[in-house]
């Protein structure tokens, strides 16, 4: 067996086949496994914190059959993986710094070192492709950190705000964040909220909420889930489905329990808003979406079902607390732009700000994401001059400029270039063979309940009580009961 993919499903999956008795060999683009986050120290795991608030999604255990670990920064939670990798690894080889130039139809893995010319092609009965969602790609002069990359986005830029200061008492570090995925969410609430961490705004609820009113506020948000999910089968799309998340969360913020209500602005909590941000987040528009003439209030729809309810429901709460350093911006959709109407990075009007150009314009690709162009700010205080970058952003082909101080696109892995070692040019056809089927899978959510047999090889049972909520789901091999099939829908997660 051969597994493409060193990351934590990769070998996840290795020591599992490994333990059956199969003989199994592992290909890594990175120079070592469990690359990706090792250093990411600023990002949170947590084996079932974005199922909230279904039951028992606090469980900080992931109770699996193998690689056992607790939620924690990531960087730690790889660090009690990587020792029960090493136990092992000496029975399954693997070739890291590995690039793969194709697999053929007779299960050959065509590969060859980094640096090397020497092409191999050794034989398999079976390939598993775990490449996992991949690092994101930008254009050459495009300044976001890819998610698991190291970011200063929730510590204070002290410097830079008291040299802007000298010009503007009430400086505050503007921030551009793009992409309304989870990683977007995330990052919204990072910049706007200190000491932002997941499980400490689940554990105040929970700890703050009475047990009534906490569970129907619960039975609030799955029942806006669930239709949202009918919605979504029923109209093959996502605009109805944005629209009624929208519409939803503006209702149910309305009438929250005090403690959630005031979660961002109360003083006894350690979730204020902060003093130091302001930030723009901007979102592909939904096509239809701007077409609402039912006098709802709502104008903006930038909630996916494929997110955390979570995520979801504080970036709601953040926006109608409110909070007046948080705007949106709606991005057109792609039907709506061409090469010819979007405009390039150079073409924007320059900042107001003194500037001192530092590199080329950067126009990001096929005009998806909003033109961002780099430059310098010079500020001069006392005798001494300070230097910041900068960034000169446009949304769509008739607004001017703003500036930013930083730019963070969460738009998703690339799926060519640098961002994606594995599906480049050579291997197109087999991306395309199974990316269709594979969303189409990834929604059924499959990964949110154990599908390891009974008596299963790996030891005592071990099976959870969490099971996918999921109405579209399939049956797998070996085959589930009926007792743990899913009876409600929910957003697909990454864990």
């Amino acid at each position: 067996m051969a597994i493409i993919g060193g990351g934590i499903g990769g070998i996840t999956a290795a020591l599992a086949a490994q333990h059956l008795g199969y003989t199994v060999t592992v290909f890594e683009s990175a120079d070592g496994v469990l690359d990706l986050q090792k250093n990411a120290s600023q990002r949170y795991l947590h084996p079932r914190i974005f199922d909230w608030p279904e039951p028992d999604s606090t469980d900080e255990n992931a109770d699996l059959p193998i690689l056992l670990w607790k939620a924690g920064n990531a960087d730690d939670v790889i660090k009690q993986l990587r020792p029960q990798w090493e136990l092992k690894k000496a029975l399954i080889p693997c070739n890291v710094s590995a690039i793969i130039e194709d697999l053929t139809k007779n299960r050959e893995v065509a590969w060859h070192k980094k640096g090397s010319d020497e092409i191999r092609k050794p034989q398999f009965d079976c390939i598993i492709i775990a490449v996992g969602f991949g690092q994101e790609h930008f254009d050459n002069g495009c300044p976001s950190i890819p998610y698991w990359n190291p970011d200063s986005l929730a510590e204070k830029d002290d410097a830079r705000i008291a040299v802007m200061s000298a010009r503007n008492k009430d400086y505050r570090i503007r921030h551009l964040i793009s992409g309304s995925g989870d990683g977007g969410l995330i990052d919204v609430l990072r910049a706007r909220i200190y000491s932002f961490k997941l499980e400490k705004i689940v554990e105040y609820i929970e700890r703050n909420v009475g047990k009534e009113e906490l569970d129907a506020f619960k039975e609030k948000l799955l029942e806006i889930d669930k239709k949202a999910w009918q919605l979504r089968l029923k109209h093959l799309d996502d605009v109805e489905v944005s629209r009624h998340l929208a519409r939803e969360y503006e209702s149910i913020c309305k009438s929250l329990p005090s403690a959630i209500k005031d979660l961002f602005t109360k003083s006894d909590t350690d979730f204020q808003l902060r003093t130091d941000t302001e930030v723009t987040f901007s979102y592909r528009e939904t096509r239809g979406s701007s077409d609402d003439n039912d006098g709802s209030t709502v104008r903006h729809y930038p909630y996916k079902l494929d997110t955390s309810i979570l995520n979801r429901f504080l970036v709601a709460l953040l926006i109608h607390t409110p909070d007046p350093y948080l705007k949106l911006v709606k991005l057109p959709g792609k039907e709506e732009r061409s090469d010819s109407a979007a405009p390039s990075a150079s073409s924007a009007p320059g900042p107001s700000t003194e500037k001192s150009p530092t590199t080329t314009a950067a126009k990001l690709a096929e005009t998806e994401y909003p033109s961002v162009e780099p430059f310098t700010v010079n500020i001069a205080v006392g005798r001494a001059t300070h230097s910041f970058p900068k960034y000169s952003v446009r949304f769509d082909a008739t607004t001017g400029a703003e500036e930013f101080d930083y730019v963070t696109i969460r738009h998703g892995a690339a799926k060519n270039g640098p961002g994606s070692p594995f599906f480049k040019d050579p291997l197109k056809k087999i991306r395309n063979a199974f990316e269709g089927k594979s969303r189409e899978l990834s929604r059924l959510d499959q990964t949110r309940r154990p599908i390891w047999p009974e008596n299963t090889a790996f030891g005592p049972e071990q099976r959870s009580k969490h099971s996918s909520p999921n109405p579209k789901c399939v049956a797998v091999d070996p085959p589930i009961s009926n007792s743990t099939r899913p009876t409600t829908p929910s957003p697909n997660q990454q864990s």
